[in-house]
């Protein structure tokens, strides 16, 4: 049997969506960001909006600008969640979320889409100097409009807290891929997940922001953390409890109470605090829980804590184990952009894979791909560098394979993948996820709504038989079909 080729260049995004209905609302003007929605109770619920994204071996950078973010219901009724322009490097977020907007007033009610607004996305590829070298701008579909579809309706309930996971996850959700016309075309796969729970233990957030002290709770193991997020100031209430790691920029681990500038004399028991309030930056690693009246919640992993004006103490590098952690000398070396670096993994320095569950030091072995962040220290003496580190994101390989091609023979749970290079037998997985994609909507279907003679993309893992386990099936429109066939025959005229 001869293997089909896999497929070649993939981007992965994660875009998260949570929504806090708690009813009341916190007394913006509705009408400032809906457009025929009904909302006749006046309850409203509050979204975060995550953005999170996977590695790319094909580019260095891959730019995507977004100009809006909507809820869909009934009626045509749209809820804006983010209007503007914000540019990313999805590809600085491959191992946790980062915050990319919210709205607090957001009408209790059934939806039914989510529709993501792209003006523009670049695939650049770095020079030697670490320059952009070559930038490639793809073709977007359906003029950037984008339609992300559930598994049917969503409802965002009074004093409900909902969350909305939009995977756009590697070699799967959104494939960059060379059209009929030698261009590259931004084609959207997208997963979407709702359900009313806290997300304790799912990916983490990266937040960023200042504490000030006067909003530290020794007591409560709480402070509150105000960030910018793309121009508007967010601030969340962080927990904290016996397995967060609070570092200050030497690194090592400090206490609530030398944020919140107290003493305590051993002998009176008693607190003395500061007079002037200390402000310090802190770079917060965790998970979204359930929001409270004073707003949302995140308990804490990790917080980098330096002192105000000095965002720059804590560093994170990308790269390759290039040695296994040795646990006797407590260290273990790294490449990353052509350079190297010993890393350090200090007390209270915590491990996670890139879908939040939590590793061990021994986890890290030659050839783990990682991101590492902790103070970087660069020697005086000779050009070696020393990474003291406190929190690890160790990159997964899901050892999958994908193949492209057309359904051949398919009868009820197995069919063939055909191309012009041969074919292979696939057997549809237990818990199989089938996707059919058009230029501006990816929804779901099932197993059998699937045809002989379409385009397909099949991901999963080869069994003893030679044959793919399907876990993830991806079905290509006709109509995208027919309009790259036409490409080819003008080409070809």
């Amino acid at each position: 049997m001869k293997n089909l080729r896999p497929i070649k260049v993939f981007l992965m995004a994660v875009l998260a969506v949570v929504l806090y209905a708690c009813g009341g609302g916190a007394g913006n003007d509705l009408d400032s960001n809906s457009d025929g929605f009904s909302n006749s109770s006046g309850s409203t619920g509050s979204i975060t909006l995550l953005m999170t994204d996977g590695p790319s071996e094909d580019f260095d950078k891959i730019m995507i600008t977004v100009t809006g973010v909507k809820l869909l219901g009934g009626d045509d009724g749209q809820i804006s969640l983010f209007e503007g322009e914000q540019e990313f490097d999805l590809l600085e977020l491959r191992n946790f979320s980062e915050v990319f907007a919210e709205n607090n007033d957001v009408p209790v009610g059934v939806y039914s889409k989510i529709r993501l607004l792209v003006s523009k996305v670049q695939l650049i590829t770095l020079g030697e100097e670490g320059e952009d070298d070559v930038v490639i701008e793809a073709d977007l579909p359906a003029n950037g409009k984008i339609d992300l579809n559930p598994r049917g309706d969503f409802t965002i309930g009074d004093d409900t807290h909902t969350l909305v996971t939009i995977d756009i996850d590697a070699e799967k959700s959104i494939k960059i891929h060379q059209t009929g016309n030698g261009n590259y075309k931004f084609r959207p796969v997208v997963f979407v997940d709702i359900e009313t729970t806290d997300v304790e233990r799912a990916r983490l957030i990266k937040f960023e922001g200042l504490i000030l002290a006067d909003y530290v709770d020794v007591e409560a193991s709480t402070f509150i953390v105000c960030g910018d997020v793309n121009g508007s100031e967010t601030c969340y209430t962080v927990s904290v409890n016996e397995e967060t790691s609070l570092f200050n920029d030497e690194p090592v681990l400090i206490g609530l109470a030398d944020l919140a500038g107290t003493e305590t004399d051993s002998e009176t028991e008693t607190t003395e605090t500061e007079t002037d309030p200390i402000e310090h930056h802190a770079i917060v690693h965790g998970w979204i829980q359930d929001g409270t009246e004073e707003g949302y919640m995140m308990l804490a992993a990790v917080v980098e804590v330096s002192e105000a004006g000095e965002e720059g103490s804590f560093s994170s590098v990308t790269g390759e184990a290039t040695t296994t952690y040795d646990a006797e000398t407590n260290v273990f070396s790294m490449s990353y952009d052509d350079e190297s670096v010993s890393v350090e993994p200090q007390a209270g320095v915590q491990v996670f894979t890139q879908s939040g569950e939590a590793l061990t030091l021994e986890a890290i072995v030659e050839g783990t791909e990682l991101e590492v962040s902790g103070i970087l220290i660069s020697s005086e003496v000779d050009e070696s560098s020393v990474l003291k580190a406190t929190i690890i994101y160790v990159h997964e390989d899901d050892g999958e394979e994908g193949y492209s091609g057309s359904i051949s023979d398919f009868d009820s749970g197995a069919f063939n993948i055909t191309n012009e290079e041969g074919s292979t037998c696939v057997v549809l997985g237990e818990d199989v996820t089938i996707f059919l994609v058009s230029d501006d909507s990816s929804d779901e279907m099932t197993a059998e709504d699937l045809l002989n003679d379409v385009s397909v993309d099949v991901y999963g893992d080869v069994n003893d038989e030679g044959c793919v386990v399907a876990n993830t099936i991806i079905v290509f429109a006709a109509e995208e079909e027919e309009e790259e066939e036409e490409e080819g025959e003008l080409e070809e005229e």
